[in-house]
């Protein structure tokens, strides 16, 4: 059984599928877009969200069409 999420892991995973859904992309648009791996992508948007590097971000961010910060931007 995979451990409890943080709350900044949480809030990036909905972040993530936000923006991408504003877009109109699917995941596996996103993925290619990006250059991440499908199932990375899918593990970001979960229940229980995996971990993103920055370096991961920055490739995100760039197949959104958008600056890194704006991926941390969260609502509270």
């Amino acid at each position: 059984m995979r451990k409890k999420p943080d709350y900044i892991a949480i809030q990036l995973s909905r972040r993530i599928r936000k923006m991408r859904q504003e877009r109109g992309f699917t995941q596996r648009e996103l993925a290619i877009r990006s250059g991440v791996g499908d199932k990375y992508l899918q593990d970001l948007e979960g229940r229980y969200p995996r971990n993103a590097n920055l370096l991961t971000l920055q490739k995100l961010a760039k197949g959104l069409g958008v600056h890194v910060w704006e991926l941390l931007k969260f609502d509270e």
